[in-house]
């Protein structure tokens, strides 16, 4: 069964954005932090002999994410699809939610205020560097769109 959200936020009367979250993004994400995960255990399992492939020039602070925070990440994506699972939704369709729905749907995975900046630099981090790994072809697109929605 094919859930679908669909948050609405107003920034005017005239002008709304509205973003789609389904629980194929939200795996799709779980299944590239799995993969850098299990990335990151066999550099540390060869020790420091990956170091420099595993590198990524292109994260703003030069180093890699630590395999804890990626840890972190994994559970809070895991969470994220309970909450959503747990919502009954019709089959042949989505449903549509006022835009803060989508604020309590994220604090039920422990992604709050409070949160939302290390997380979402963390995602960011977690991108570029799957984006970064050779010989890895790997869709980011569930990632980005929580950076995305984070943002918001």
């Amino acid at each position: 069964m094919m859930q679908h959200f669909c948050f609405l936020q107003e920034k005017t009367c005239e002008e709304s954005t509205s973003f789609d979250l389904t629980p194929y993004d939200v795996a799709s994400a779980i299944t590239a932090v799995d993969r850098l995960l299990v990335e990151q255990a066999k550099e540390v399992s060869q020790g420091d002999s990956l170091t420099e492939d595993l590198n990524v020039e292109s994260l703003s602070s030069g180093s890699k994410i630590d395999i804890n925070t990626i840890a972190k990440i994994k559970q809070i994506l895991l969470d994220l699809e309970a909450a959503i699972d747990s919502y009954e939704v019709p089959s042949d369709k989505g449903i549509t939610k006022p835009g803060i729905f989508i604020y309590e749907l994220l604090e039920r995975a422990h992604l709050t205020y409070n949160t939302k900046a290390d997380i979402h630099d963390a995602l960011e981090q977690i991108i570029g560097c799957l984006t970064g790994l050779p010989g890895i072809f790997l869709s980011t697109a569930g990632l980005q769109k929580l950076v995305d929605i984070i943002q918001h």
